[in-house]
């Protein structure tokens, strides 16, 4: 599941979520593409640490999702982490 930005975190202007990363906010004009940058780095790291589990390598997972979720704290990046951090391993240091 994908979560992105809706509305501007601004003006509250409803967004395209799709929208290009360097397109700013059609209301107030505010440049919102660092904000969509870490959403997509996060959405990667997501599906990273999803990959180190299928190879088992949980402490790779485990480092993976919580940098996601130091990025994008939501649903999907919890959820991650909550998997990762149930494999075998993944939780002891």
């Amino acid at each position: 599941m994908v979560e992105r930005l809706t509305r501007c975190p601004v003006c509250r202007a409803r967004m395209d979520p799709d929208a290009p990363l360097a397109d700013p906010c059609r209301r107030c004009g505010e440049d919102l593409s660092s904000v969509r940058l870490a959403e997509r780095e996060a959405e990667r790291l997501r599906a990273l640490a999803e990959a180190h589990l299928l190879q088992d390598r949980p402490q790779a997972a485990l480092q993976a999702a919580q940098r996601a979720l130091m990025l994008v704290d939501d649903a999907a990046t919890r959820a991650t982490l909550e998997r990762v951090e149930a494999a075998p391993q993944a939780g002891q240091r």
